[in-house]
């Protein structure tokens, strides 16, 4: 398997990710050891957003919303704003500041370029679907894999409102949990796998950091 980045998330990762066999469609293949990952990516993101957290509500007599951009506590919009500009020092630049559902960010994003797939730091926006809501869905990513074997790629998605997945991690209410998905790039129009629960989804775009 070929990784796109050396990242600390994604090589830790790749150490203990695992891939059952895939024999007939649709796909039925996915990462061992999840838990261990979870573990780790818990630890790493977990502990600084906290940290912040308290720093915020210590200043605040009332409470308060960590997110840079003021996303509504618990979207997925909040989530991926918080992980972009901690953990991808990416501060997002939108061209307006209203209507910046999910499904919008393509077109609102300033400071983002389309990349045919996600590494380290970058975010996958779905499509609406009747299982991710009416705006959609953005995801930050922690990495992503080329499997030979399948001619496609593993990404492992960390996001916030969002159910199936590994729970990793609590903030401000709101459950973080790591979900593994798989792109062909063959497949059009654009779409993921989701391996937690095994259903597709409608794939927007990734989009990575421009500046």
């Amino acid at each position: 398997m070929k990784m796109r980045c050396n990242a600390p998330v994604a090589a830790a990762s790749l150490r203990v990710a695992g891939r059952d066999g895939m024999e007939t469609a649709p796909i039925r293949v996915g990462p061992a050891n999840l838990s261990a990952i979870g573990l780790w990516i818990a630890i790493a993101i977990a502990v600084p957003l906290v940290i912040l957290g308290q720093a915020a509500y210590a200043e605040s007599s009332e409470s308060a919303n960590d997110s840079p951009h003021n996303f509504p506590v618990g979207e997925c919009t909040w989530g991926a704003d918080l992980l972009t500009y901690y953990w991808s020092d990416w501060d997002l630049e939108f061209f307006q500041n209203w209507n910046r559902h999910a499904m919008n960010w393509p077109l609102y994003l300033l400071n983002g370029i389309s990349v045919n797939q996600p590494g380290y730091g970058d975010i996958m926006i779905l499509e609406p679907h009747s299982s991710n809501g009416y705006y959609g869905h953005v995801a930050w990513t922690a990495g992503s894999w080329y499997d030979d074997r399948y001619n496609g790629y593993w990404i492992l998605a960390v996001h916030t409102n969002w159910g199936p997945g590994e729970e990793l991690f609590t903030h401000d209410g709101a459950r973080f949990r790591a979900s593994w998905f798989f792109f062909h790039p063959t497949w059009w129009p654009g779409e993921v796998w989701c391996w937690d629960n095994e259903k597709m989804y409608p794939l927007d775009s990734f989009i990575s950091k421009a500046w």
